[in-house]
């Protein structure tokens, strides 16, 4: 038992250290895309075995991002490629970007020849070492790129007349304290802001321009106008000229984006004015996400992790676990139904823990101080859950926070990893003790 609690605790270590290198090699790939004006983004499929994801994707190409091969990596990704296929998802092309350049000569790379040629017959684009993936990107970005092949877009600064600018229907409640102090703010201080516009479409011609962004100073502006007081009828726009009213759901995310109106929006707003546009056109996969969010915040808040703390256990991520509140922001999110489930079973397996972590730490000021950490340990363990589908070890694993207190909570993931390696250790050892 005791080579088996060696064994383990090498190999646990040796797939951290993968683990880092493999984030590292897909950020500087996906890095590199957007030096070559092409976003490409994490997408993933429901297949007949699961949800699949992609390391990048842009249009109708898949692509993967790998730093280790061997038989059962080169399987496995044969398999991904059949399975995202049957999916009729429309994936056409697919690419695998392998950070080790394998030199044809050298004796020591014949296996990862066999992986190459395996993998080509299989129908992927193979690009071994850095020289070939930057080279295949650098042409891909000549092609298409953003920047490179046009210029990239900028709205045009125009004067018009206040009243040629409508408002947009899709916009979130006015704030009548809002248009008041910008009332104020204009007679005082004149009027130094801009509206963000589009061409507003009515019966296929454009009449004036529809408002995007600044609902609040139009109608201050056109209060000063109605009072009677000196100030110019023409105003400075901001004119958004390759969009037009017409395009509803587009300029709806545009309005979410910008639309800030003299105070910064809050996470929540986001979602709240992404799932009302996403019902009124009728997206019901974008609708059923959000409120899939909002139904969150009743579970969250029992947790004492805030209303939206869960949103950071389950929602896109960036580096370190941390939600990527711009694919909230922008709309892009989309939940599934398989992963709906997950998140409920997830949250299903954290009510005992945490149950007994809350009751170990009553004290608020304590747990405030563990909360980060505790947030961001959940989130990489629904990662985790989300990939094997095992609830016993995940339970396993949720244990571990039953043993946190003020004087013990890791202060990272890594020391978090250290302090599980310890307590599976010592699981092995009872086990053994058991076996004699």
């Amino acid at each position: 038992m005791q080579e088996v609690n060696e064994a383990f605790l090498v190999n646990s270590k040796a797939q951290k250290k993968r683990y880092i290198t493999g984030n590292n090699w897909e950020r500087k790939i996906h890095t590199h895309f957007k030096k070559n004006g092409i976003v490409v983004d994490k997408r993933s499929v429901t297949t007949e075995d699961g949800k699949r994801i992609s390391d990048h994707t842009f249009g109708e190409t898949w692509m993967e991002s790998t730093t280790h091969l061997d038989r059962k990596r080169t399987n496995e990704l044969i398999d991904k490629k059949r399975l995202v296929e049957e999916t009729n998802e429309g994936y056409k092309t697919f690419i695998i970007f392998f950070k080790t350049y394998i030199n044809p000569t050298n004796p020591k790379h014949n296996d990862l020849k066999v992986y190459k040629n395996k993998l080509e017959n299989a129908g992927f684009i193979f690009l071994d070492g850095w020289t070939n993936s930057s080279s295949f990107i650098n042409y891909f970005g000549r092609q298409i790129g953003n920047g490179i092949v046009n210029k990239i877009r900028t709205a045009r600064v125009e004067y018009v007349n206040i009243n040629d600018i409508s408002e947009n229907p899709i916009n979130r409640d006015i704030n009548e304290n809002a248009v008041q102090d910008i009332t104020d703010s204009i007679i005082s201080n004149g009027f130094f802001g801009a509206f963000f516009v589009v061409p507003h479409i009515v019966n296929g011609k454009q009449k004036g321009y529809m408002l995007f962004e600044g609902h609040h100073r139009l109608l201050a502006y056109k209060r000063v106008i109605s009072w009677g007081l000196n100030i110019s009828m023409n105003v400075p726009i901001i004119n958004v000229d390759w969009m037009t009213s017409e395009e509803k759901e587009k300029l709806g995310e545009l309005l979410i984006k910008v639309n800030v109106e003299y105070r910064s929006w809050q996470l929540f707003d986001y979602v709240t004015s992404q799932h009302t546009l996403a019902n009124q056109v009728k997206n019901v996969e974008k609708e059923n996400t959000y409120q899939k969010l909002l139904d969150l915040r009743p579970t969250s808040n029992s947790f004492k992790l805030g209303y939206n703390g869960l949103w950071y256990v389950v929602g896109p991520k960036k580096d370190n676990y941390w939600l990527d509140v711009s694919k909230i922001h922008d709309g892009t999110i989309r939940f599934d139904e398989s992963y709906m489930t997950s998140i409920d079973d997830f949250n299903k397996m954290c009510e005992s823990p945490i149950k007994d972590f809350l009751r170990i730490n009553k004290k608020s000021k304590d747990f405030n101080v563990i909360k980060e950490n505790l947030r961001a340990f959940l989130a990489r363990e629904f990662e985790r859950f989300q990939k094997n589908q095992d609830k016993k070890q995940t339970e396993m694993r949720l244990d571990i926070i039953t043993t946190w207190n003020i004087n013990n909570y890791p202060q990272s993931i890594e020391i978090l990893d250290t302090d599980y390696q310890k307590i599976i250790s010592e699981h092995v050892k009872k086990l053994e003790r058991w076996s004699v």
